[in-house]
């Protein structure tokens, strides 16, 4: 977790230099485990967006599980 912290500061000394109050308005947040969940959920929902409708709508009733959809792929 090391590498990805210093990766995670690279990308704040970034934003330090191209908008330091920003960057300083982010400490208000407190709860960066929960916004960080539902970024991640956003960007999953997002690549819903590449299917046919017929998937999305096995998705959504149930007819069709992802995660096994996934596993399947994964361990081809």
């Amino acid at each position: 977790m090391q590498s990805e912290t210093e990766h995670l500061k690279d990308y704040l000394r970034g934003m330090k230099r191209a908008n330091r109050k920003a960057l300083a308005q982010m400490t208000a947040l407190s709860d960066w485990p929960a916004i960080s969940q539902r970024e991640l959920e956003r960007r999953a929902a997002s690549t819903l967006k590449m299917f046919p409708d017929e998937i999305i709508h096995g998705l959504a009733n149930g007819e069709i599980d992802m995660r096994q959809a996934i596993g399947d792929v994964l361990a081809e």
